[in-house]
């Protein structure tokens, strides 16, 4: 069962995986999946994320493959592999090259209707911002929709790409990369039902996408879909 720990006095990510998974070797998956890049540097304080054990066993062996756009990655190490090491564009005082960023990774995707920006209902957008490699996911994802009926349901539009850390915890969002976006989040709120149907989450899953409402507690979050698996 997934769940958040947050950082004591004293702790390494190895005594952290003994506390949960009675397995020390566990350590570097935990860090993998929380997105730390230094082991030796936590907080006291922080809060990272402790998944069932399952989601962190993606094989070393599948972290190289080479994987098609349409497939979504299935570990942290993939996502970095597919999508790009954001790290890479972060300088030694924390800075962020966003232009460097999205230059190299962003593009625009184009939707075959038009739909409310979650922040601004009076601004209709027809293109969205995302990794150029789902862009044509993306735009496939939205025609389905429109397709088998569904539009309606959509109201309006969350974060496609935005550079943040995840709600309630320390590590980067799915959002970072431009491969996740949020549906209705007005009325899907974090730790409810939401209120979307069925035929839609599973429309998108069909898609490769992750719905964020198969989670539980306050992880429960029914406005996110990421094009990932196991982060």
């Amino acid at each position: 069962m997934r769940c958040q720990y947050v950082i004591q006095p004293g702790d390494t990510l190895e005594n952290i995986a003994v506390q949960f998974y009675n397995n020390p070797q566990f350590a570097e998956k935990l860090r993998q999946y929380n997105g730390m890049c230094n082991p030796d540097f936590i907080i006291i304080g922080q809060p990272i994320d402790i998944p069932a054990s399952g989601d962190l066993h993606a094989t070393e062996a599948e972290a190289g493959q080479h994987f098609p756009a349409v497939q979504a990655p299935r570990c942290y190490q993939q996502v970095l592999d597919m999508f790009g090491n954001i790290y890479e564009y972060i300088d030694d005082d924390g800075c962020f090259d966003e232009n460097a960023w999205s230059a190299d990774m962003l593009t625009m995707a184009q939707l075959p209707f038009p739909v409310a920006l979650s922040w601004d209902h009076s601004r209709l957008i027809r293109r969205v911002r995302c990794h150029k490699k789902i862009a044509d996911v993306i735009t496939e994802v939205f025609y389905a929709i429109k397709r088998e009926g569904f539009e309606g349901e959509i109201i309006t539009l969350g974060d496609f790409y935005n550079f943040r850390t995840r709600r309630a915890s320390g590590k980067l969002s799915t959002h970072c990369w431009g491969i996740s976006f949020d549906l209705n989040p007005e009325i899907n709120i974090l730790g409810t039902k939401g209120c979307l149907t069925d035929e839609i989450v599973l429309l998108l899953k069909e898609f490769g996408f992750t719905w964020g409402g198969d989670l539980t507690g306050t992880y429960k979050e029914p406005m996110h879909f990421q094009f990932c698996r196991g982060y």
